[in-house]
């Protein structure tokens, strides 16, 4: 990927927490120190050597499966023993500390650098994708909206920013956000004067003011052997089109959990349907061009 230093797990989901293969610039080796705060020491070790202007992307492994009770340094639930019984009574418990221990971790990450490099980073965190069913928080989103669907709760991810040049404080915005616009963004802070490429938009504005939408429109596809097919959504409805043919569409200002299939037994919106639709097409058809 053209990065000039590269160290952790090549192959994805990890074994063992505690015994994993390490990858150092194509040398691997074994670590035994919980996964999650190895990371962040190598994270460390790194940015205390550099003495230019530096790009971090941490990638933590965690929360994810094997489900693991983290170091106790590192959370506050004391009710979790770590057996194998208890892990699979309750996994979101387990999965829960995974998220506290992490969100340790990116603590002593920033409490490392140096004053002055603080003051002039910018951080950006997200995940990857939603949370697996065995732990989705079913108060929010039903088991089978969960990871691996093209739900809410299944593409929908959390995301923060802060740091240098970001003058909203506690702000949340309604705008719509992808990950591709991560490129654009970043390119956009660093200095450069292209703000959009192919599906990718900077959402720098935003730091400084609400209401300034990147996008119009929020494309997601997913294609597993149980649910193939892609979903496109603008700030009000999203539409869901899968491989079969089949169409669900939900408004999303009044039904985050898409529990009431617009499309069901009326033609209301068939206009909606065929701008979403239009959209979804146009993005795949540019993705399909050599």
């Amino acid at each position: 990927s053209g990065l000039d230093y590269y160290a952790g797990t090549i192959t994805g989901v990890l074994p063992d927490y505690f015994n994993w293969p390490l990858v150092e610039n194509g040398q691997q080796s074994t670590s035994t120190r919980y996964h999650t705060s190895h990371i962040t020491d190598l994270s460390i070790a790194w940015t205390l050597e550099q003495s230019a202007p530096w790009l971090l992307w941490v990638t933590y492994a965690a929360p994810h499966s094997p489900f693991h009770l983290p170091p106790a340094a590192l959370h506050t639930r004391s009710d979790l023993s770590g057996t194998a019984a208890d892990i699979a009574a309750r996994p979101r418990a387990y999965f829960l500390a995974a998220v506290e221990a992490m969100d340790t971790e990116i603590g002593r990450l920033l409490a490392t650098l140096p004053d002055d490099v603080r003051a002039n980073t910018l951080v950006l965190f997200v995940g990857d994708n939603g949370t697996p069913a065995r732990v989705i928080d079913r108060a929010v989103f039903p088991n089978d909206h969960a990871k691996e669907s093209l739900y809410e709760g299944g593409i929908r991810v959390p995301m923060l920013v802060a740091g240098a040049g970001v003058t909203r404080r506690a702000a949340r915005d309604p705008a719509l956000i992808n990950t591709t616009d991560f490129f654009s963004t970043i390119a956009d802070v660093a200095g450069g004067s292209t703000l959009a490429v192919h599906d990718s938009f900077s959402f720098a504005p935003l730091f400084h003011l609400g209401g300034v939408a990147p996008r119009r429109f929020n494309y997601s596809e997913f294609s597993s052997s149980d649910v193939e097919g892609w979903t496109v959504r603008d700030a009000r409805f999203k539409l869901i089109q899968l491989a079969s043919g089949a169409q669900q569409l939900y408004d999303l200002s009044s039904d985050l959990g898409e529990t009431r299939d617009l499309l069901i037994g009326s033609n209301v919106y068939a206009g909606v349907v065929a701008e979403l639709k239009a959209e979804g097409d146009r993005i795949r058809a540019a993705r399909r061009e050599p």
